[in-house]
């Protein structure tokens, strides 16, 4: 049937909320899946960002923020009003859907003045939010809208796959979450080669998930893989990143919701877009990510999900910066064999805002800059270490070290 005909249809058979009819055809054009989509997202976005508080409201946090220009930088009580109100959108739009457009705007405006916040969870919850704030023209109805979703899901799983596929996943990320009874069991080299199967394997979930034949099976696998990593980071197991926790959940019912039983969809309906939010997936989550191989766009709106390739960085403090810092980042300070006092940005984010550092040289550069201001006198006081994206096939890092000199 004509795209503008089922459209048609379907907005002039559903004017009456009560009418029997307008229910069934609100079924067959997925709007119920819609609704339930949003009513998990943003279940999901509200214990994700309850669970990671500080990063969301500036009293409650020592990491610096990071915002993208410089020019945006809103005082503590101003970030803690938008926080709040980016709560109640979120609680609203679970009501109503027209909420969705304030949600959107608020998580917009957050992520502007501190780039730490643009986690992967977020960026996904942002863009399924999105298409229900948008106009039919843009959005395209319910139809569309689902169709955009399953390229979403598609693109994640074959992105974040192929991403694995290096020597420090391989090596080092994988054999963690695997854990010392696995590698016992097995033998290092056998949970190696295990690595570089499972991150095939993730990329066959997203391909797989695009043909009706194999999207079964591909379901199956994908609820099996966030079950996995639940626990495995799971209260279970480590405990960590508990953020995290709740986008899993959300991943495998929207999972079921969106790939149970369709054969009526084809893997063109899925792939190739008709409007404009359609069309906007596809070049986020399809195109977009190609381009973090050469560094032109971020590694979490690329899906660089546990594969251990990304940027890291430490700040190096002399010994009056360190007597300078509070208790609780004082602690995360450690020597190593030279006797320098190494702040390593992954630990020190994490225990402070529960959430990873955002992996980007212009965030740990803006950081290391407000920290300097903050804790250094001296411009011998704070250096950058800054550790370049490991090698595919040796993961070896090239190490720049910068001196952030205080402003005066």
């Amino acid at each position: 049937m004509d795209e503008q005909l089922r459209v048609y249809l379907y907005y002039s058979m559903t004017t009456s909320p009560g009418n029997q009819k307008a229910f069934l055809i609100r079924r067959a054009f997925g709007e119920g899946e819609l609704e339930h989509i949003r009513k998990i997202t943003v279940a999901a976005g509200i214990l994700g960002c309850s669970m990671s508080r500080p990063l969301w409201f500036a009293s409650e946090r020592t990491y610096p923020a990071a915002p993208l220009f410089s020019m945006i930088t809103p005082g503590p009580q101003l970030e803690t009003i938008l926080s709040f109100l980016l709560l109640g959108a979120l609680l609203g739009s679970w009501f109503k859907v027209r909420m969705t457009i304030a949600a959107v705007v608020l998580i917009i405006i957050l992520c502007l003045t501190d780039q730490t916040r643009f986690q992967p969870w977020l960026y996904q919850y942002l863009l399924l939010l999105s298409a229900q704030a948008l106009p039919l023209k843009l959005g395209g109805g319910p139809v569309n809208i689902l169709n955009a979703y399953r390229f979403m899901f598609v693109a994640i799983y074959f992105w974040s796959g192929l991403f694995k596929i290096n020597w420090t996943y391989a090596h080092m990320v994988f054999p963690w979450l695997a854990g010392n009874k696995i590698k016992t069991l097995l033998g290092v080299g056998a949970v190696e080669s295990l690595a570089i199967i499972s991150a095939v394997a993730e990329m066959l979930i997203g391909l797989g998930l695009l043909f009706p034949r194999t999207r079964n099976a591909a379901l199956w696998l994908c609820i099996l893989l966030h079950c996995g990593i639940l626990l495995r980071l799971g209260p279970l197991s480590y405990g960590w990143n508990t953020v995290i926790w709740p986008w899993n959940i959300a991943m495998i019912l929207i999972a079921i919701l969106l790939f149970r039983r369709t054969p009526q969809i084809s893997a063109t309906d899925i792939a190739k877009p008709k409007k404009f939010f359609h069309r906007s997936i596809v070049l986020l989550c399809g195109v977009a990510p190609a381009l973090s191989f050469v560094d032109l766009w971020d590694f979490y709106p690329s899906f660089h999900l546990y594969s251990g390739d990304h940027q890291a960085a430490q700040l190096k403090l002399s010994e009056a910066a360190l007597l300078r810092l509070p208790p609780r980042t004082n602690s995360l300070v450690n020597k190593n064999e030279k006797g320098e006092n190494l702040l390593h940005f992954e630990p020190w984010c994490e225990k402070t805002l529960n959430v990873p550092p955002y992996p980007a040289e212009r965030v740990y550069r803006s950081i290391a800059k407000s920290f300097a201001n903050q804790y250094g006198k001296e411009n011998s006081d704070v250096t950058l270490i800054l550790e370049g994206r490991p090698s595919l096939l040796s993961g070896e890092r090239e190490v720049r070290v910068i001196e952030i000199n205080p402003a005066r």
